[in-house]
């Protein structure tokens, strides 16, 4: 799934000689909350950029629903301001990002900067498993496989992968135990949850939905396997944590088994 800049326009801005530099990222544009809803459905969103000429305190309750609706997507605020007493009171309700019309470099340094720190990225030192520690053939070729491309999505089974790189799960099995504390089944299981736990943080996918994007045949065997590596259900995930936590989730689940 990739990110996208959502552009949310406050008020006439098309008229009001509001114009948006050119972005390196796909964008959509939503006129309402109910149509930026539909689209948080459809994609995942890094941000949302709201323009427009702005006058307090009329557009001050607008911008604070929008960014109370979607708590989890930074709002940016970009356009054009009637006086500058606007910055004091949009930080009274909580708006920190704002850009001044004219000012597109910052724009988008801000935006990039937004845009890198939601990138689903996996790092296994986050599960304490060291990549440039791997000593088997076996291990380094099993895990680089499963991540390019998010693999690990397509692949439901270890002896697929292993007939794949031409090898067998005996093999696999026992190069992992010399050099992870996880079986090549179990990483395969914890990468798969951890991208479903990108998703139920970062968009509003139904559990279905992302249990298919997933891997999972239904979404009760995504249940059973997400609260199983982590302790907790995914709708009790996605209400009270975030994808960051999950690598120490599965540490702290682990733990308690040994």
């Amino acid at each position: 799934m990739d990110s996208i800049l959502c552009i949310y326009p406050l008020n006439d801005w098309q008229n009001s000689t509001i114009h948006l530099p050119k972005f390196q990222y796909d964008t959509i544009q939503a006129n309402s909350l109910s149509e930026l809803d539909t689209q948080l459905k459809q994609h995942y969103i890094f941000a949302i950029l709201l323009c427009g000429f702005f006058q307090l305190p009329e557009d001050a309750g607008k911008i604070s629903r929008i960014c109370s609706y979607f708590p989890k997507i930074p709002c940016i605020i970009y356009g054009k301001v009637d006086d500058q007493s606007y910055y004091f009171q949009l930080a009274k309700i909580g708006i920190k990002d704002f850009v001044s019309y004219g000012d597109q470099d910052s724009l988008l340094e801000k935006l990039n900067e937004l845009k890198d720190r939601s990138s689903f990225r996996i790092d296994l030192s986050d599960f304490n498993i060291e990549k440039n520690r791997y000593t088997q053939f076996w291990s380094r070729k099993f895990i680089n496989f499963i991540i390019e491309d998010k693999k690990f999505l397509k692949y439901n089974s270890v002896g697929a992968i292993a007939s794949h790189l031409g090898t067998t799960t005996a093999n696999l099995d026992m190069a992992f135990k010399k050099d992870c504390w996880l079986s090549p089944k179990q990483l395969l299981i914890c990468l798969r949850n951890y991208y479903a736990a990108y998703l139920l943080d970062k968009t509003k996918l139904t559990c279905q939905e992302i249990a298919v994007r997933c891997g999972y045949a239904n979404q009760f065997d995504f249940f059973k396997s997400f609260k199983n590596k982590t302790g907790l259900t995914a709708i009790h995930f996605r209400r009270n944590s975030s994808f960051q936590n999950y690598p120490s989730l599965i540490l702290s689940k682990m733990k308690k088994k040994t």
